[in-house]
């Protein structure tokens, strides 16, 4: 692909031997047409999507689904030659102060600036892109119209960008302390700026809102042609629906939502999947938008050394429910359970991001929440909707008050199970001020031997409490090595609690 930028782009590129305002160099080629840019657009801005090889090989976010209660690690006796892919979540997975530490106190996956470096980098490509669109010579209604739709998709991309990173490294929003709680930096300016701090989590969140609602009004009236693969009309509504439901806007996210679901509202009958066939497929009908790879299939098998999907999760789905078997399967050798249909196991085959897709179930979850909050007859009725087309011989449940929003919190933990969704949300349920809910995670991580065939050594039992530190990623290093002033997140030193060893006995760590 042709890279086509007009002047050097200046980002904010964290490295860990670099300045904060570092200086990043594209081919010095000038733009001419509005072409050009959409070639810059999509070749600098959007996530790549990648037939999965090696696990963290595709996708900088491929540890998110390993943050949460979803997962846990595999204790097998005979060995484990999967060990390679959990060592290199170590850090991340047991939420360690260094989160790319490895189990021998290495670090083996760069934890300065991933994702922050890989996230403003495309942010700044934004600004430089919006910027630059009001110096081209736009020729005839047709450069217009394509104008229009890369600006549209450029306030949609910035929007979920900066919706990320506040949600790794800022608190959960709380309405009435959200002017004043530390956020991330807001960059939406094309040039280098000396002075560079962390906005109130308030004016992130209203920045984001601002750039989702310019690109639903600009992709409305430049539709997207390719919307599955590029930002368009209902995913900017989606994704506007769930912030709304992240600063506890309950009226704004029911409107929304129901805005989104009165042009998008197709569920696919699982039941009438066919026998190889997987969910999370590029004809799925219900995905709207999906940027970036998935991995889990390469470290989500439940053999010995590997991660295998939570009792706790596995447990909630009722037997009738067609998600419980086509989502999961049990590994007959190590009694865990493994990743089955939900994504494609076919060697070198590309399918939907586990982090970055969106879909219309989202819809019917986030309109039952809110109308939940709201106090509104409707939220059983969008929860019992997309229950119909996820569970045998359903009967329609009327549930009110905490016991539904437990109700729509499970339905959104298991339609959306592995699909970056559940760490953001369990910050944001802890912080919610109707009904907040909090719980303790424990992970089992087994460590094996690398000299004898991977035998079972001992497994290491580590606890995220609730309210803990480690909901925050530290703000990068090499950040606050230039902007001393700038205030980091607390992350505490964290050691495991107990081990189990290898004959099964619990030993306590003092």
């Amino acid at each position: 692909m042709k890279k086509y930028l007009l002047y050097i782009v200046c980002f904010i590129c964290l490295t860990s031997c670099g300045d904060f305002l570092d200086e990043y160099s594209q081919d010095l080629v000038v733009v001419k047409t509005v072409e050009d840019l959409d070639e810059v657009l999509l070749g600098d801005v959007y996530l790549p999507n990648k037939a999965p090889t090696a696990f963290l090989s595709s996708s900088f976010v491929s540890w998110l689904n390993f943050l949460d209660d979803d997962i846990n690690t595999v204790i097998y006796r005979r060995g484990g030659d999967k060990w390679i892919s959990t060592k290199w979540l170590y850090g991340y997975t047991n939420w360690l102060q260094e989160i790319g530490a490895s189990v021998d106190g290495s670090v083996t996956i760069a934890s300065d600036g991933s994702p922050w470096v890989e996230t403003y980098y495309r942010i700044n490509v934004i600004n430089v892109i919006l910027n630059e669109l009001k110096n081209i010579d736009l020729d005839g209604e047709a450069d217009e119209l394509a104008a229009l739709r890369i600006q549209g998709e450029c306030h949609f991309q910035r929007g979920l960008f900066y919706f990320f990173l506040v949600n790794l490294y800022a608190k959960a929003y709380q309405p009435e302390s959200a002017d004043e709680t530390l956020g991330i930096p807001l960059k939406l300016s094309s040039y280098v700026e000396n002075e560079f701090h962390r906005n109130s989590l308030k004016e992130v969140y209203e920045q984001v809102v601002t750039d989702l609602t310019l690109a639903v009004d600009e992709l409305t009236r430049s539709p997207q042609s390719n919307p599955s693969f590029r930002a368009s009309r209902e995913s900017a509504l989606l994704l506007l629906s769930r912030v709304y439901l992240y600063m506890q806007d309950w009226e704004n996210a029911r409107k929304t939502a129901n805005e989104f679901l009165q042009s998008k509202n197709t569920l696919v009958n699982i039941a009438s999947l066919a026998a190889d066939q997987c969910f999370m497929n590029k004809n799925n009908e219900e995905i709207i938008f999906s940027q970036s790879s998935q991995t889990l299939v390469n470290v989500l098998t439940a053999e010995g050394g590997d991660f295998c999907v939570s009792r706790n999760l596995y447990n909630l789905y009722d037997d009738k429910d067609y998600r419980k078997k086509l989502y999961f399967s049990e590994n007959v050798s190590t009694d865990s359970i493994a990743l089955n249909r939900k994504y494609s196991k076919k060697k070198g085959e590309v399918t939907p991001s586990d982090g970055f897709t969106m879909r219309v179930a989202e819809a019917y979850l986030n309109m039952a929440e809110a109308c939940a909050m709201l106090n509104d007859a409707e939220a059983c009725d969008w929860l019992n909707r997309l229950r119909r087309n996820r569970i045998s011989e359903y009967v329609d449940m009327q549930y009110s008050g905490e016991e539904l929003v437990d109700e729509i919190r499970n339905e959104r933990r298991k339609e959306l199970c592995l699909e970056g969704h559940r760490w953001f949300d369990l910050r944001r349920y802890a912080a919610c001020v109707k009904y907040p809910f909090k719980k303790e995670i424990v992970r089992v991580f087994a460590e094996y031997s690398q000299d004898n065939n991977y035998k079972f050594n001992t497994a290491k039992l580590f606890r995220l409490e609730k309210d803990d530190p480690a909901y925050l990623f530290r703000i990068p290093a090499s950040v606050r090595e230039y902007h001393e002033d700038m205030p980091d997140n607390e992350r505490r030193v964290r050691k495991a609690f107990a081990s189990v060893d290898a004959d099964g006995n619990l030993i306590e760590n003092e």
